[in-house]
């Protein structure tokens, strides 16, 4: 398993969540007070880098996001959201 530096999980946890779902081709609704939910997920609340789900009570920022929304392991998080910062630059 890849190992990450606390600066890369750090960088990877700050990504902001809309635009990193928009580019994995999800569809984003943007609210009031740029907060954002994600078309067909009706429970799950964006703010930057934090979501939070109503229906399961969870909250957290993009790796954790990753690992519930997406299944991924946490080095698997952390790639796709590096990987996502590096085709933005």
């Amino acid at each position: 398993m890849e190992e990450y530096s606390e600066e890369e999980y750090d960088t990877a946890n700050n990504v902001i969540l809309h635009e990193f779902l928009a580019f994995k081709g999800l569809k984003v609704i943007k609210h009031n007070n740029n907060v954002y939910t994600v078309e067909g997920f009706k429970e799950l609340l964006l703010l930057k880098n934090a979501y939070f789900d109503n229906v399961e009570h969870d909250f957290g920022f993009a790796i954790q996001f990753c690992r519930a929304f997406f299944k991924m392991s946490d080095a698997a998080a952390v790639y796709e959201l590096l990987e996502f910062l590096d085709f933005k630059k």
